[in-house]
């Protein structure tokens, strides 16, 4: 009985998606695959070991992990992002690395992506265009100023509007600007 539950349970660890292992080695060959001369890839967490294994390209690279330091985080990628024409982005666990999302809201507000994204067991792969020489800050301006209190604990700064008109049955998005006034 107890070898038959040990089979069972090992089948189902090998067998199951959620115990595969990163697939590290396909998300770094697709870069390289892909990228060119000029182009910078940043790793959201910065934890480099995975990739410097399967890594074999001359591209620089860096470790992006701003967590909630949004001023090093802007100041970092306008130094990655000086002179290049394209950023790869490497993320694996990138929640723990930039847990308010601010390093992709940047990205996805300043640069347009270059090829379509990519997924990989425990991976993402993202590259932006840089051939505007966006520009990245951590001053958040809303498009809309609100200023709206809400008991003297937290204030509706503001919002972005859609940025195309939202159909029925669709999706959207709009940003909001909160900031809290109370711990």
């Amino acid at each position: 009985a107890i070898v038959g539950f040990s089979g069972y349970f090992t089948i189902q660890i090998l067998s199951s998606p959620e115990f595969a292992r990163d697939n590290n080695r396909a998300a770094v060959h697709y870069i390289e695959a892909n990228s060119k001369p000029g182009d910078v890839i940043v790793l959201m967490m910065n934890a480099p070991q995975a990739f410097q294994y399967y890594y074999k390209g001359d591209l620089p690279w860096y470790g992006l992990h701003p967590g909630d330091n949004f001023q090093a985080g802007a100041a970092q990628l306008n130094q990655i992002t000086q002179g290049k024409e394209r950023l790869w982005l490497f993320l694996w666990n990138s929640e723990w690395a930039d847990p308010a999302g601010f390093v992709l809201d940047s990205l996805a507000a300043a640069a347009p992506r270059a090829l379509p994204d990519r997924r990989f067991q425990g991976v993402e792969v993202r590259a932006y265009s840089l051939a505007g020489r966006p520009s990245f800050s951590a001053e958040f301006r809303p498009q809309t100023k609100l200023n709206l209190n809400f008991e003297n604990k937290v204030e509706l700064i503001g919002f972005d509007p859609p940025q195309s008109p939202f159909s029925p049955g669709k999706e959207g998005a709009i940003t909001l600007y909160w900031q809290a006034l109370q711990p």
